[in-house]
């Protein structure tokens, strides 16, 4: 049976064979992930028509994310291009002048950190391996003097860390222009917007994708102090959300990350909006052919607290088993869903995610996908098949976790694309207006389409208009 969690793959020089590509596919990958950390235009344009390729011959709603490099405060070049810093060294930040930098002095990118930043705060350089604290600001020739707590390498392009600051550096610059209008040019399903910060970020980006006439979802990349503290506001705004846990620990306490990431995943479960968790995931995969057990256990934690999607990144771009790594987060995946509701009942929690919302008054619609869940669960269905014209009613369905995947059938390519993020749904697009079909056998072929056998148990729902899902009933084949 199909994989309820998505697997969302960077693709990299390790992946951009077709034959690779395509193993991948057909071993469980769901969204291709394209940074331009691999690759130009050029490159990413090669890899979107592949997976565009093996979405047609396969016919597999593939859907592709692409990164933005998002509002980064970053060194300039250094001489040797590698430094080292000692600790108690004094160092000199320029913010207005590009100088070559070296141990005691270098430049960045960013202006406007001179007035953003305050004496006493802390700098961290190149992921944390450098620690500087601000002793005085020159306004003169606006230098921020500082002093390292610890020493560490730094290097052309280190991005630079202030967790108690937010950055005023806009949230499209010109190059992320260039990226969104790319973007928009080839079709891709996806933004997943970098280091973003609060609602305004989000929002802007939607505008600017909305002046390109450009109808991409946008997630919003969860990776420094201020997104967390803003997470509520950006949830609302977001189509989705991504905990990138290897930029966030930079930033937030590496102790309090997995309290923080089951919040967040469940106030998007609630919000019924899309939830990725990436980095790190069986890591050692890079270079060995098995995950750990607690890589095994962080994968089957994630599945457990109601994660949307799972994100592999080094091990699909640079490591030496992309194929079997993709295997691999399959198979955890499968096993943890099969066992999702024993682990539910008996931690008291919800046996199904439905029982939970039993004293709710439910609109219609939420009514119907309550009653579409309960049932599925009761009949033992292996599929529900909901026909949905906005892809809204199985979105609902989706939202309270039902015991099998949902097929969803609209009219419109865009409405299929958009989905093939959310928990458990299959997109397929139909000829007509989904409230214009036979139901019952263009569901039954989806059916067969999706595995299932003579004898077993699906589930349609539907409506009669777009916005008016006002109908279920229980199929065998």
């Amino acid at each position: 049976m199909l994989n309820k969690t998505k697997i969302v793959c960077t693709i990299g020089s390790q992946s951009d064979n077709e034959k690779v590509l395509e193993e991948m596919i057909l071993s469980g990958m769901n969204v291709a992930r394209l940074n331009f950390a691999n690759g130009g235009i050029a490159t990413q344009q090669k890899y979107i028509d592949m997976v565009k390729k093996f979405s047609l011959i396969h016919e597999r709603a593939l859907s592709i994310m692409l990164d933005t490099y998002g509002p980064k405060i970053k060194t300039h070049e250094f001489v040797n291009s590698i430094d080292a810093i000692g600790k108690d060294c004094k160092v000199i930040i320029h913010t207005q002048e590009k100088i070559l930098g070296n141990a005691h002095e270098f430049s960045i990118n960013c202006p406007s950190l001179f007035d953003d930043i305050k004496v006493d705060d802390e700098i961290l350089v190149n992921s944390g391996s450098v620690r500087l604290v601000v002793k005085n600001k020159n306004n003169e020739n606006k230098t921020i003097e500082c002093q390292a707590l610890k020493s560490g390498s730094v290097q052309d392009d280190c991005l630079i860390n202030i967790p108690n600051i937010t950055s005023s550096m806009p949230i499209i610059s010109s190059d992320d222009a260039q990226v969104l209008k790319f973007a928009s040019r080839a079709g891709v399903d996806f933004i997943g917007a970098s280091f973003v910060r609060n609602a305004l970020d989000v929002i802007a980006i939607k505008d600017f994708l909305k002046e390109l006439n450009a109808n991409i979802k946008v997630f919003a990349k969860i990776e420094n102090k201020a997104a967390v503290d803003n997470f509520d506001e950006i949830l609302n705004v977001a189509d989705g959300i991504i905990i990138s846990r290897g930029d966030l620990a930079v930033e937030y306490p590496y102790e309090l990350q997995p309290i923080v990431q089951k919040k967040m995943i469940k106030k998007c479960n609630l919000a019924g909006k899309p939830i990725i968790v990436g980095t790190q995931i069986i890591s050692s995969m890079t270079r060995n052919k098995k995950p750990s057990r607690a890589e095994v256990s962080d994968v089957a934690n994630l599945v457990l607290d109601g994660v949307d999607g799972i994100s592999l990144t080094n091990v699909t771009t640079i490591g030496l088993y992309p194929i079997k790594s993709v295997k691999e987060l399959s198979k955890i995946i499968k096993a943890t869903e099969a066992h999702a509701y024993e682990i539910y009942a008996l931690n008291n929690s919800q046996a199904t995610l439905s029982d939970a919302n039993d004293s709710f008054n439910f609109p219609l619609d939420d009514a119907v996908a309550n009653a579409v869940i309960t049932t599925a669960k009761e009949v033992n269905a292996k599929l529900i098949v909901a026909f949905s014209e906005s892809g809204a009613t199985a979105k609902r369905i989706s939202k309270y976790r039902p015991n099998c995947p949902i097929a969803s059938v609209s009219s419109d390519e865009t409405i299929r694309m958009s989905l093939t993020l959310n928990w458990g749904i299959y997109p397929v697009v139909a000829s007509h207006k989904t409230y214009e079909i036979d139901f019952i056998a263009l569901a039954s072929e989806i059916a067969v389409f999706y595995g299932l056998k003579e004898g077993d148990t699906f589930i349609i729902t539907g409506g009669n208009g777009i916005g008016n899902t006002n109908l279920m009933k229980v199929c065998k084949l």
